[in-house]
């Protein structure tokens, strides 16, 4: 299956954003009290962020996927994986992994939801 333009696009929208937040998670704890999950509970709820919808949503348009079909936490989870890998190496995922999660696990996922 070729790679959907908006899985292309994840990596290099997400470095500066995943940089950042490894500097900010790195102190968070010790400033405020709070885990990474706490924190982005108090900010954010449940809600996917807003690049993230735009991305989906862009790709609803072409055609790509049907967000309606797709648990959020398929929607979320290749986000969750550089999240998860941020947080425990403190540098953003090398394109290797980028493209892995996209295409090991991401891409499959969407498959199962588009049959069924």
């Amino acid at each position: 299956m070729k790679r959907p333009q908006y899985l292309t696009a994840l990596g290099a929208s997400l470095a500066g954003f995943l940089a950042i937040t490894a500097a900010v998670f790195s102190g968070l704890r010790a400033s405020t009290g709070l885990s990474p999950a706490q924190f982005r509970e108090q900010v954010m709820g449940g809600e996917l962020l807003p690049q993230t919808r735009a991305i989906y949503q862009r790709a609803a348009a072409r055609g790509e996927i049907d967000p309606e079909r797709i648990p959020p936490a398929v929607l979320a989870l290749p986000f969750d994986l550089l999240r998860h890998d941020l947080l425990m190496s403190l540098d953003a995922p090398s394109a290797e992994r980028v493209h892995s999660i996209v295409d090991e696990v991401f891409l499959p996922l969407l498959r199962t939801h588009r049959e069924s």
